[in-house]
């Protein structure tokens, strides 16, 4: 067991992070995936809490994934970095930054039309806001929804791939 990384492998910490925003964001975007094709009412209203419920724990999971990443850095097998590597870093380095983004843009979204951010309705968040700020609320959606739906679902399937790439590469080897 070894909870941190190393020149060669990823540490405990790295893949209980890894793991944990994977579920958070398959359950996150499950929800806002329903709650875009529910018609305005109690149900909808309710999806969206949970989602922005589970938000507020993304923000702390996700900031934390974030720093340990910058604080180790990437893991490769050999110093050499090939088109390979260019190409994971960059693809990683996107994802964080598009997770970064969502975790951002999410509670902005609410915020900008001066609602409190609810947890479960257990406690509320203040806005910043007084008034609603139409520019801020529509550009905090674009970039939240946009960084979802295209962006990320593009970047976890390379991801992916790349993933299976490797493992099937040291199954072959």
């Amino acid at each position: 067991m070894t909870l941190q990384d190393t020149t060669k492998n990823y540490g405990d910490i790295t893949f209980l992070n890894h793991w944990a925003v994977v579920i958070l964001i398959t359950i996150m975007f499950s929800l806002g995936f329903i709650s875009d094709y529910l018609p305005k009412g109690n149900s909808k209203e309710n999806i969206i809490l949970v989602h922005a419920s589970i938000g507020i724990i993304a923000c702390l999971v996700i900031s934390w994934r974030i720093y340990w990443r910058i604080r180790n850095g990437f893991v490769f097998d050999s110093e050499i970095l090939t088109f390979e590597k260019y190409l994971k870093i960059l693809i990683y380095s996107l994802l964080l930054i598009s997770l970064g983004l969502l975790i951002f843009s999410g509670p902005l979204y609410i915020w900008s039309e001066a609602k409190p951010l609810s947890f479960f309705n257990l406690f509320e968040i203040p806005s910043p806001f007084q008034i609603k700020n139409q520019p801020i609320h529509e550009l905090s959606e674009f970039v939240h929804k946009n960084t979802s739906y295209p962006f990320l679902i593009i970047l976890i399937s390379i991801h992916f791939c790349l993933v299976c790439r490797d493992i099937f590469s040291i199954k072959q080897g």
